[in-house]
């Protein structure tokens, strides 16, 4: 008769157990823990060694008379870094520079000229709808990848489509 007491005793635990983690889950009183668990084991706060971020400043912005910088800069940062493996420029070309046509050719020409793989971005609209490419000078040597991404309740991106329309995820492409 005792083990079967002790036997009802830890089934109605379990289940009991299951019924509030199930609860807790299903109301979504969990996310934050999950969340937490899941950055710890696969969030990096750092790149791979072999990567390289050259990131855009206030600094830099200043320097170059606001934004946006002339293109001629991209071609110069091109041409110094053309032994990189790939490259990929997270800036939008979508729309012709406000320095003037020769600003657009002189990085037109650079990405010619580039050996390596270059992926530049396309950017959705807020509903997911129309994609803006970089415009046509740009693409002569350029792939292309979506730089649409969603970020969780706390401004983590967790998750990430790896392809939207015709397009890879730009992570993907590079």
């Amino acid at each position: 008769m005792i083990p079967t007491r002790r036997y009802n005793t830890i089934a109605g635990l379990t289940l009991g157990a299951f019924l509030l983690s199930s609860l807790l889950y299903g109301y979504g009183l969990l996310d934050s823990w999950q969340d937490k668990v899941t950055d710890r084991f696969f969030l990096k706060s750092e790149p791979p060694s072999d990567v390289v971020i050259l990131g855009i400043d206030e600094e830099t912005i200043t320097a170059f008379d606001g934004w946006p910088l002339p293109r001629s800069v991209f071609a110069q940062v091109l041409e110094k870094i053309s032994l990189a493996e790939a490259v990929a420029i997270d800036v939008a070309f979508t729309n012709r520079s406000a320095r003037g046509a020769e600003d657009d050719q002189t990085l037109g020409l650079a990405i010619q000229r580039f050996s390596s793989p270059l992926i530049l971005p396309v950017q959705f609209d807020a509903r997911g709808g129309q994609p803006s490419e970089p415009l046509g000078i740009f693409m002569s040597q350029g792939r292309l990848g979506f730089v649409n991404v969603l970020a969780d309740y706390d401004g983590t991106v967790r998750t990430v489509q790896t392809k939207q329309d015709s397009y890879p995820n730009f992570a993907t492409a590079l």
